[in-house]
């Protein structure tokens, strides 16, 4: 977690953001997100994945995004 950072009363475990891809290494990132990418397949419905940063600084998340976890993602 950042420094400075206060986990209040029902935000999740960073144990459990870990565990659904929300937060974590960019390989395990990559593969939670390559997974909903693949529902395109089986659901006709699904077209698009949303990805919402929510972060002290986004701007950095979206560069780390692009250049740590896009590469690795089935696009």
């Amino acid at each position: 977690m950042r420094e400075s950072f206060f986990q209040v009363r029902g935000n999740p475990a960073l144990e459990s953001l870990k565990a659904s891809g929300r937060y974590g290494p960019a390989k395990e990132v990559a593969k939670v997100i390559n997974r909903w990418i693949g529902f395109k397949k089986t659901v006709a419905a699904f077209k698009c994945t949303v990805i919402m940063f929510a972060s002290l600084d986004p701007t950095q998340q979206l560069e780390r995004f692009h250049r740590e976890v896009r590469a690795l993602l089935d696009m």
